[in-house]
Order: structure tokens, then sequence, then C-alpha cells
């Protein structure tokens, strides 16, 4: 026998061999533990911390419709669920009504009361998938997020909706007037900026409830039309007294060579520890820079000095309030109605200063 026979016996030793072993292992490699079955819809990428197993509850549970589990899957690993106190029973179970501060009725997840649970992150778009949602319940936690993200068009059934005490920015969107069950609202203590909606004052049912919270308190919100005021004022008393907004009538009120003054008339909110500051600029788009700063929010004049003499600028005003016992953000105003003003040639003589309203016009007062 020569060796390429050799060689041939050898390598129909090891196929044989081969096939002995698959066949051996074959109940093991196609037996899987249901735990360890990875759900169809499953998308590694999808979270930073999902897993198969977590994803494969919503596959096997009947307590309530897949949907409504998804729903809670992405809200758990959006706001970060693996980092909450409190997480008992979320993905761990396919007994969803079981879990840390969900609440069901009649099949149908109706309540969400996670508040003062370390969250943080966001609110996944896919609450939208919890239509029958009455509670929500999520303050004194740490949600960054834009408030308009929230499918509000898609919670109708919702009766309140507490989110006091995060970090909620962006200007209060007008789906919101789609909750005309809401009877309890909080969005105090957050970053939320701008005009109040008008179709707030669908709402009609704010403050129906006993105990229940109206609150839109220490944020950056305004309100021009007169029926949202008065709706606003008469939910919340005082909300207007907290936020923290730009001055009003702002005016220069004195030029020289190098320096410009304004002058404004202060904010309601001049309790707590914060400033007015004027930014300026060499056009009415900017860039801007810090030209001055007061040092609280009654004093309500600065002066922008080291300027270029015989030059027009421009002046946006805007208010600061650093965060405090009742107030978790450092808040920062919009802008308020622009101002421009030129610095003069020379200086003037005593008794003589440039007319605020008509620029190259100089005034002297008589001695």
């Amino acid at each position: 026998m020569n060796h390429q026979q050799d060689r041939d016996r050898a390598y129909v030793l090891a196929g044989i061999a081969l096939v002995l072993l698959l066949a051996l292992l074959h109940p093991l490699l196609t037996t899987a533990s249901p735990t360890n079955q990875v759900h169809p819809d499953y998308t590694p990428t999808s979270t930073p911390y999902a897993s198969p197993t977590a994803w494969a509850i919503c596959g096997s549970m009947t307590e309530i419709p897949r949907t409504e589990c998804e729903g809670l899957q992405q809200f758990y690993y959006r706001a970060f669920g693996p980092g909450w106190i409190n997480q008992a029973g979320w993905l761990t179970t396919n007994t969803p009504c079981s879990w840390y501060g969900v609440t069901c009725e009649a099949g149908h997840v109706t309540g969400l009361d996670l508040s003062n649970n370390g969250m943080w992150g966001s609110i996944h778009p896919d609450i939208s998938k919890l239509s029958y949602l009455k509670v929500l319940r999520l303050q004194n936690n740490s949600l960054d997020m834009v408030i308009s993200t929230i499918p509000w068009n898609s919670l109708t059934q919702l009766q309140e909706v507490n989110l006091n005490s995060n970090n909620l920015h962006g200007v209060i969107p007008t789906s919101i007037g789609s909750l005309t069950q809401l009877r309890c609202l909080g969005l105090g203590n957050n970053s939320l900026e701008g005009t109040v909606p008008t179709a707030i004052t669908n709402l009609t049912l704010l403050n129906a409830g006993t105990g229940c919270v109206v609150d839109f308190s220490y944020n950056k919100l305004s309100a021009t039309d007169p029926a949202v005021v008065t709706f606003l004022n008469a939910k919340d008393p005082g909300w207007a007294d907290t936020q923290t907004v730009p001055p009003t009538n702002v005016q220069v009120t004195r030029t020289t060579r190098t320096s410009i003054q304004l002058s404004w008339s202060p904010i309601t909110y001049t309790g707590d520890t914060g400033k007015y500051q004027v930014d300026y600029a060499l056009a009415p788009s900017g860039p801007f820079n810090i030209g001055c700063s007061t040092a609280n929010k009654t004093t309500t004049t600065c002066t922008v000095n080291n300027l270029l003499p015989n030059t027009p600028y421009y002046f946006n005003v805007l208010t600061y309030t650093a965060k405090h016992t009742n107030q978790n953000n450092n808040l920062w105003s919009d802008y308020g109605p622009q101002v421009s003003a030129q610095t003069i040639l020379s200086e003037l003589p005593d008794g003589c200063f440039p007319a605020a309203d008509s620029p190259g016009v100089i005034i002297c007062t008589s001695r």
C-alpha cells in the first residue's frame, strides 16, 4: 500500500467520525430553552441595553396586547430603565401588570407611576402604543427631552399627567390640546419656553379632580392671548410670577464715544439668584458678544463699554435665573425685542446728549 492510499483511508475515516459527531450533537443544537429564543422583532442596535431574553417577554405573555408590551419595552430602554431606583419585574417576567409602577384595567395598561425613580433619558415615541393610558406620573426625575416629541395625539385617554421637576424643554405643542379628558397637568420646574398655545384652553376639565396638580411654574413661559391668560390664571393662579422671561421696554438711555447704556422694566420674577445680560453685535443677526450684566433681577440699567466711536450697534437683553430649591435647572430666557444705537463721533459738552429716538439730533439743556 503506497502513501496515497494511506492518505485516502485517513480522509474517509475522518469523514465518518465527523458524521457520527454531528449526529450525536444534533439534539443539542436544535433544542433551545424558550428564554434564549430571540423575539422576531428584536433588533440589537435598537437600544443600548436590549437583550434577546428581554425582547422575548412580549412574545410569551397574554396579560395585555403585545403592542402595549412593546411600548413598555421601548419606554424602559429609552429612559435607561436598568439604572432606575426600582425596576422590579420590568422585562424579567411575562406579567407586565405586576411590573413596578404599571397599572392595568381590563387587559390594558392604564397607569405609569415612576415618580422619584432616578429616570433619565427621554420618553420613547412608542408610548403611543399605550392608548388606554389614563395616568402618567414621572415627576421628580431627570428626563431631558423636547416636550413636543411626546405623541400627545395618541394618548387622548389621559386624565392625569405629572412631569414636574425634570428638564423638559421646547415650546408646549398645540397637540396637548387634544387631551380633553385631562384633569391634572404638572409641567412646573422644567425648561419650557415660548408662548403657551391657545389650544391649552381646550383642557376645560383641569383642576376638576381632588388633589389635582396644575402647575406651570418655574419655566420660561409667557402668554399673549387674553383667553389663555385668563385660563391659566384660573387654573394655576400665580403661574406667571415665576417665569424667567426677557425684560420689557428696553431702550437706549445714554451714548458716548465708547459706551451705550440701556434700561428696561424688570420682570415680575425678581426673586432668587439671577441677572440680566446685554449682548451686542455690529449686525442685527450677530454674532453677539456679552456686553454687560447686572448683579440681580431688580437692577434696570447696564452700560456696554469699550465700543468703537461713531459705530452702530445692536443689542439684545435676556434674563438668567440660577437653579434653586424650587427650580432644578439654570434658566436663560429668550432674547427680548432688539434695540440699536450708534456711538457718537466726539464727546458732547456737559448738558448735551443725543436724542434716543432721532439719530443725529443732539439735545442740550439750558443752564
